[in-house]
């Protein structure tokens, strides 16, 4: 695999050595411009922006100084002329300032024989001693402030090797390696993600042995190599450290490090012949323990950046109390797999946007911040109330509730949502010079079973639900047009709400057919409670009531003098009746068809 090293001339201590990766990588002084930092060279491009832009393709490296806008002010050198564009093979290099940026290429690199290899298992280990407290302590320094930050994967492994190499003295030099895919005992494959050495020789290559790091890796534990040494003809152009006589390699053992491991490398302080003289030798066993405590810290800092990378995806989709307690549990595998549960699904649209959008071809922006603002108010007041943000289509937004956490209220929280949502867009359209003004929205609410869960990749997915409620919602929301209100619920959610939640009042309005459906649903509206300003009062509601009982039972004479309100589903009821003369059809059965209504 192709490696591009960076060597500081005037300190070769300051060097760094990544993979180059299938993809662009920007090279600067400071990490607000750069995917990899040179930071120890003053001539290196850094407030003004990169320095370099390369890309690994077809064996070949392709350097781009950068040009816009405005050029670096220090140029880059490629055979020792100042050139702009060049192409790099494997073992060329170019230079900036006084670093020397060289192509790497393990792939011919030969392995390491051990003479003698030594486990350290974790109670093993934990019997073990620290060596030099001052010189790890002080090695140890920079942590704190390491996980204040959380850099990038690239700066914080840059961080932890030199805290590495800095706590153990007699190393040569030291790297974060993982495991290739389809790794095995017979064919190891790995990658070294960063390294780093000492020594101003530029052939001293650090090239993990790889079986060393397969054993250490896939059996979890600290493994400790000492090394037969190489002859003049078994030693490479570019040598893999040739003089390293021992190795430690130490995984890292948290979810978001699996297949990781430290790597250490260097001299013998003196002679060892066997294992009993390596487990004897103070040097190399405090020098194991000290590689098991940056692991340790490499891995908790590695698992909380996942973490906080995993809270900040949920964000989008969870209102923080049920990201709280699915943090709670650790985000165990398959919490967010899609699975059946019980659901109560919120479809919510918003009604003007299209008579807007005729008109606002020239200032779509203004058009966008309508809707933006409209769809804001709709997912605040579901993740507010504990729900889940399920998707967007155009000016509506979807939420849920019941995955990935179950609740017993749900339906009341799902109520209280669209109650919100009726209320804040109310009071929008009365301001004059507000941008919702003459704006409303229809909310469509239904319960029942459903799949809920994530769906996509583990970086790239999305949150949703699927199944009849689902479309039911949706078909509710649709109707709120032809009945003239903001909110539609359907039997299930009616019937739980009942008529003894005077925060929640329902009225029972008419069984329908709703489109592409084939079964009849009966709908009914949420209402405000009563005295709240657009509510119904309690009287009324229980005269319509009694007059939609009437009606269903087939009394529609009765029914037609109680209907006396002038309200949109009164207006669908004599409609439909006027259009069978006032007369209940041949095999009534309730359903009312709102077609020609």
């Amino acid at each position: 695999m192709a490696h591009l090293e960076a060597r500081y001339n005037s300190d070769p201590s300051r060097n760094w050595c990544r993979p180059l990766p299938d993809k662009q990588i920007t090279i600067g002084k400071l990490t607000k411009n750069a995917d990899w930092v040179v930071d120890w060279d003053p001539k290196v491009s850094g407030n003004s922006g990169y320095h370099v832009l390369v890309e690994w393709r077809d064996d070949k490296l392709f350097v781009k100084r950068r040009l816009l806008p405005e050029p670096t002010r220090n140029p880059v050198f490629y055979g020792g002329q100042p050139i702009d564009t060049f192409e790099l093979p494997i073992n060329g290099h170019f230079v900036i300032g006084d670093t020397r940026f060289t192509v790497l290429d393990d792939s011919q690199t030969p392995q390491r024989v051990e003479r003698t290899e030594v486990d350290f298992p974790r109670d093993k280990v934990q019997r073990l001693t620290y060596g030099d407290p001052n010189l790890q302590l002080n090695a140890l320094a920079e942590l704190p402030g390491m996980i204040r930050q959380l850099p990038n994967d690239d700066i914080l492994a840059e961080m932890v090797i030199n805290s590495l190499l800095r706590g153990v003295s007699q190393a040569e030099g030291a790297a974060v390696v993982m495991l290739g895919p389809e790794s095995t005992e017979s064919e190891p494959k790995v990658i070294v993600r960063y390294s780093t050495r000492r020594g101003a020789n530029p052939e001293r290559l650090l090239y993990p042995s790889r079986k060393l790091a397969y054993k250490a890796i896939s059996s979890r534990m600290s493994v400790l190599h000492i090394f037969q040494q190489m002859s003049n003809d078994e030693k490479p152009s570019f040598t893999a450290m040739p003089e390293n006589e021992w190795a430690i390699c130490t995984p890292l053992l948290d979810g978001a490090s699996v297949g990781w491991g430290l790597y250490l490398a260097g001299r013998l302080p003196h002679e060892v012949k066997s294992k009993d003289s390596v487990e004897r030798s103070p040097e190399l066993t405090h020098d194991v323990k000290f590689c098991e405590l940056v692991a340790d810290l490499f891995s908790s800092i590695r698992e909380m950046r996942a973490l906080q990378a995993h809270a900040a995806q949920l964000e989008r989709f969870f209102p923080r109390n049920v990201l709280r307690e699915l943090l709670g549990k650790g985000l165990k595998d398959g919490m967010l797999d899609a699975k059946p549960c019980t659901v109560t699904v919120l479809f919510c649209d918003l009604r003007g946007s299209c008579r807007i959008a005729e008109k606002g071809q020239d200032d779509l922006v203004a058009l966008w911040d309508t809707v933006s603002e409209a769809l804001g108010i709709m997912t605040s007041a579901i993740m507010e109330n504990n729900g889940v943000v399920g998707d967007f289509q155009g000016d509506a937004a979807m939420g849920f509730w019941g995955w990935p956490t179950s609740s017993e209220d749900q339906i009341e929280q799902a109520a209280r949502a669209a109650q919100i949502i009726r209320r804040k867009f109310a009071q929008y359209a009365e301001r004059p010079a507000h941008r919702l003004r003459g704006f409303a929205c229809g909310v469509g609410l239904a319960h029942g079973t459903a799949i809920a869960g994530r769906i996509g990749t583990i970086d790239q997915f999305k949150i949703g639900v699927f199944g009849p409620v689902v479309n039911l919602a949706a078909r509710l929301e649709s109707l709120t047009k032809k009945f003239g209100v903001p909110i539609l619920v359907d039997e299930a959610i009616a019937g739980y709400l009942g008529d003894t939640r005077p925060e929640f009042p329902c009225r029972t309005l008419a069984r329908v057919v709703p489109h592409n459906m084939t079964a009849p649903v009966m709908v009914s509206e949420l209402l405000l409670p009563a005295g709240e300003p657009g509510g119904m009062k309690e009287v009324h509601r229980l005269d319509f009531k009694a007059a939609q009982n009437e009606f269903q039972q087939g009394r529609w004479d009765a029914a037609r003098r109680k209907l006396v309100f002038a309200d949109g589903p009164t207006k669908i009821l004599k409609a439909f009746m006027s259009r069978h003369g006032d007369r209940p059809p041949q095999g009534w059965d309730g359903v009312v068809t709102l077609e020609g209504i």
